[in-house]
């Protein structure tokens, strides 16, 4: 028993978290007080009932905590507004419709559109439009011949344009320096706490692309997030706010996903492993 058991911990090891922005956590999931201070820039504290609760999207003062709102809140003129649609947030002339909020990332002539708009990969047929474009399933590149779905960093170096799309990846130089590759971030290329608490970003699919990473104080540097050893301080505070504290104490509790489908998923995936 003691055996599967090290292979599932093993397992879990090994498999990077990958979070997903589809399911931050409500304010009313954060039990513990820790918790709801660490979201303090979207949540307040009842000292009476002891919950946390929802700020008004009025009171959200910083892009980053109107954006963890998305299902209720958009971000434009420096202003967290009330969310109703993607077609009626403001500011139509600002293109760049994902950094109003989650779920309104395509704009088409004066407006922001839903995800139900965002096209694949393979119905693209114009090269300037297929790179670098965000379908729902990942990141699309040209190939030369038809738009694809990216799966590498390599594939844009070796492209006609040599690129490498800095969001995801990093130029390898030699000691020329010449550009001779292009490579995926790792949580070890982050040095700082701020850099580490973002996390990486994947190619793919659309919000559900972001491997967790926290910062070792110890160590000071930055390593992969593992849920199992996180603890209150770090749990909820380097998960993208999609992991919380279970327990309104320090002691009996543990760092799991605010979606119920992915704590059943762990969990099946350990009984499985262990029958």
């Amino acid at each position: 028993m003691m055996s599967i058991l090290t292979i599932a911990l093993c397992i879990t090891f090994i498999t990077s978290t990958t979070f997903d922005l589809y399911q931050i956590c409500n304010c009313s999931q954060l039990i513990f007080q820790y918790d709801c201070f660490s979201a303090s820039l979207q949540c307040n504290w009842d000292y009476d009932k002891k919950e946390c609760y929802d700020k008004p999207c009025s009171d959200i003062y910083y892009q980053s905590a109107c954006l963890k709102q998305s299902k209720n809140c958009y971000w434009t003129q420096n202003s967290c507004f009330n969310f109703t649609s993607c077609s009626h947030m403001l500011d139509s002339m600002n293109n760049n419709c994902k950094e109003k909020n989650y779920y309104c990332p395509q704009y088409y002539q004066t407006q922001c559109l839903s995800l139900d708009y965002i096209q694949t990969c393979s119905s693209i047929t114009d090269p300037n439009i297929c790179n670098y474009y965000q379908s729902l399933q990942g990141i699309c590149i040209w190939n030369g011949q038809s738009c694809t779905l990216a799966q590498s960093c390599t594939q844009f170096f070796n492209n006609r344009s040599s690129s490498c799309p800095q969001e995801y990846c990093y130029y390898l130089q030699d000691e020329s320096p010449h550009y001779i590759d292009c490579f995926p971030y790792k949580c070890s290329n982050q040095t700082t706490q701020s850099q580490c608490a973002q996390g990486i970003q994947t190619f793919g699919p659309y919000l559900q692309n972001i491997i967790g990473c926290y910062w070792n104080p110890q160590q000071n540097i930055c390593q992969e997030y593992v849920p199992y050893q996180m603890n209150y301080t770090n749990c909820y505070l380097y998960s993208r706010g999609t992991y919380h504290w279970n327990s309104k104490n320090e002691e009996n509790g543990d760092c799991v996903p605010c979606s119920q489908f992915q704590e059943l998923l762990i969990i099946s995936i350990f009984i499985t492993i262990l029958i």
